[in-house]
């Protein structure tokens, strides 16, 4: 392959033209490496915010069940309180 990308047998001369079509072919490689590489950390960036995200759901999850429990368990002890008073009367 020679500098513009193209298959090359033989001698290579580089004219003004060639040496032009070897510098944007260089640079459209070039772009397309770094449009590759923010494509790369975006994904990234993309990933770890739903990973955050599900890891916070996760917590607010768990934080409500845990209010859930507290309250059923309140809710039982003052039934029984209950009972307890009737019981005394």
């Amino acid at each position: 392959m020679n500098l513009v990308g193209e298959e090359e047998s033989g001698a290579q001369l580089f004219t003004a033209d060639r040496v032009q079509a070897a510098l944007a072919f260089e640079a459209e490689k070039q772009a397309k490496i770094e449009a590759e590489k923010a494509q790369r950390v975006a994904k990234k960036v993309v990933a770890e915010e739903n990973k955050q995200k599900k890891r916070q759901e996760a917590e607010e999850r768990a934080l409500r069940r845990q209010v859930e429990r507290e309250a059923k368990a309140a809710l039982k002890a003052q039934k029984e309180a209950e009972k307890e008073a009737r019981k005394l009367q």
